[in-house]
């Protein structure tokens, strides 16, 4: 592993304390957005943890790729030309021996590659082999800060996922996460078959998000790209738009109903208007489900 700085400390958790020598996740503060309003993601202390840091050296640019099962995934662009991460393997529950702990441990496992310009990540926390131990959950939190302009793509089964402060590409696959993006720029493709997706963002790039089951929530001042899909099939679609962005709207609701402060006429299922004179259209359709499209 590249430039490697890795600190190492396996730590039992009794009544919310924690060993002394305890080294702690650089910033977990980025998780206080996603912890408010339907993506709250806490599930106590775990019971015994095992921490490292690694460092890869990309320069400007680059892609980082993160392939996992179950993940709590930070991510924040900085100026920097380095890709820091915080790692964290953890499991809970009760009455854990430290036999069982290691065993837990060593079934985790954590890798880093970097190729050229991008960083690749593969997390498995081994959840279906707590069978006949104590272990109930098992959980790899990661906390990163990349370059501002790192092209982002996540695959991940469960977790929570934020993202803050990147002007490049970020493509989301996940089966059951929370996403959360703020002062995202590039061009954004999430699919999600459960879970909600905020994004809040000054100016975005093309969009496409798409979720099973999930609220969505937009709200952004400035559209810098030319095609914005959203797509739910059961739950509800929040979207709010600054008084000078300019768009075409094209709304589509099955079952359930659009309520909109700008002018929107009605063929079938179908809602179309315009505001701001019109600009880039943005299509959102839902099965089941309201849409609700705002001034900001």
């Amino acid at each position: 592993m590249n430039n490697m700085k890795k600190m190492l400390v396996v730590a039992l958790a009794l009544g919310g304390l924690c060993l002394s020598g305890c080294v702690y996740v650089r910033n977990l503060s980025g998780w206080s957005g996603i912890m408010e309003g339907g993506f709250k993601f806490d599930i106590g202390t775990p019971a015994y943890e095992e921490r490292g840091y690694e460092v890869f050296d990309t320069g400007k640019g680059g892609v980082l790729s993160i392939d996992a099962d179950n993940i709590k995934l930070n991510i924040e662009g900085a100026q920097v030309a380095e890709v820091q991460i915080d790692y964290a393997r953890q499991i809970w529950g009760k009455n854990i021996t430290p036999a069982e702990a290691q065993k837990a441990m060593d079934e985790m496992s954590l890798d880093f590659e970097k190729r050229n310009k991008e960083v690749r990540v593969g997390a498995s926390t081994g959840q279906n082999l707590n069978r006949g131990i104590n272990v109930s959950k098992r959980l790899i939190a990661l906390d990163i800060k990349v370059p501002v302009d790192m092209a982002i793509v996540v695959d991940s089964d469960n977790g929570a996922i934020a993202i803050h402060n990147v002007a490049g590409d970020i493509n989301i696959e996940v089966n059951n996460a929370a996403i959360e993006l703020t002062r995202v720029s590039g061009n954004i493709e999430i699919s999600s078959d459960n879970g909600a997706i905020r994004l809040t963002s000054p100016s975005t790039g093309n969009l496409l998000l798409e979720s099973d089951n999930g609220v969505i929530n937009v709200s952004v001042d400035e559209l810098a790209g030319d095609s914005y899909n959203i797509k739910t099939d059961n739950g509800m679609v929040n979207i709010a738009l600054s008084q000078e962005v300019g768009a075409d709207l094209e709304v589509t609701v099955e079952n359930g109903r659009v309520s909109a402060d700008f002018p929107l006429e009605r063929k079938g299922p179908t809602y179309t208007g315009s505001v701001g004179g019109g600009g880039p259209k943005i299509k959102v359709s839902t099965d089941n489900g309201m849409v609700n499209i705002e001034k900001k």
